[in-house]
């Protein structure tokens, strides 16, 4: 089983419809794939439930059936998380949904970090309970976990980031997106030493993670392109990008970029209504002519991106 985080700090770049649509993607290529909402907004979560399935996670006189409500025993100190049963989506696809009481837990985790790196053992167990989730809540036959992580460099970041063996970045072609790079890095890097001393410590008992957190590459998201070429402004930002994703990971620049996608917006607005990703909508769902073209194009783009993915990670196709 490989995790993937999807996260840049940098909001508005598409990381949710990118985990959404990747997630649809590896199912259709028959990639066992749990998807975990832990970003506080649970964009996700909608993009993947109706309302009423939505709304059904939150009962009024029981925990909510979310990752944070999995998660409340061992923040109030009465317990440890409680394993969750995943909403199944597809036969493929399952979701571990998220909720925006995990808002509440960056304090929390935030003191669980400073202990775990005393080597209390309670801190690293704390530390722990997103990873120990996930692994709970998993099925034997999970090959991919894709982790919604929230963009912020906070504590609840931080700690989802632990669960990653591989971070994939979505990043705009636009100057605020390499702002973004050159803040990740360095925290990126500052976590990953306090992860290591965190190790060393060797507590046992804690369920620990001990994944590599390494940035894999980037996802170019809104490309706008003449054909195959890269146009005007875009094409000098996806430069600069490069090179400094390439600098930061000590890397070849031509290695980094996974994928290039365009910007599907009005079939993204067509897609939202039917709860869809953008390649499987069909003439039912309002998709004519060019738009369907468009669909076909955007299944290309997204199967393309998920073998570059599965390749890098090591996880192979069957065909």
């Amino acid at each position: 089983m490989h995790s993937i985080a999807l996260f840049n700090n940098k909001d508005g770049v598409g990381k949710t419809t990118l985990v959404f649509h990747l997630a649809h993607m590896f199912s259709e290529l028959q990639i066992k794939t749990l998807v975990v909402d832990l970003d506080p907004q649970a964009n996700l979560t909608n993009m993947f439930l109706t309302e009423e399935a939505f709304l059904n996670l939150f009962p009024e006189s029981a925990p909510a059936k979310t990752f944070f409500g999995a998660m409340r025993n061992i923040i109030s100190g009465v317990g440890d998380v409680e394993a969750m049963e995943p909403i199944n989506i597809t036969n493929f696809l399952d979701l571990l949904p998220g909720d925006l009481g995990l808002s509440s837990t960056e304090e929390w985790f935030s003191k669980a970090w400073n202990n775990a790196i005393d080597g209390q053992e309670l801190g690293l167990k704390q530390l722990s309970a997103i990873h120990r989730l996930i692994n709970q809540s998993a099925s034997s036959e999970t090959q991919v976990v894709l982790i919604n992580v929230g963009a912020n460099l906070g504590a609840l970041s931080r700690a989802s980031l632990l669960c990653a063996d591989s971070i994939i970045i979505p990043v705009a072609p636009d100057l605020f997106s390499l702002q973004g790079l050159n803040n990740l890095f360095p925290k990126l890097a500052e976590w990953k030493h306090g992860k290591a001393k965190m190790l060393a410590q060797n507590v046992t008992n804690t369920g620990f993670p001990e994944h590599e957190m390494s940035p894999i590459g980037y996802v170019i998201m809104q490309q706008k392109s003449r054909g195959n070429e890269k146009i005007g402004g875009y094409k000098n930002w996806i430069q600069r990008i490069a090179v400094e994703f390439a600098s930061q990971t000590n890397s070849k620049i031509a290695e980094n970029e996974l994928g290039a996608l365009k910007n599907y917006l009005s079939l993204m607005q067509m897609a939202e209504l039917v709860r869809k990703p953008i390649f499987k909508l069909k003439s039912g769902d309002g998709a004519f002519g060019a738009h369907l073209e468009a669909v076909q194009f955007c299944f290309k783009d997204f199967k393309k991106l998920a073998h570059v993915i599965l390749a890098r990670v090591g996880i192979e196709i069957c065909t």
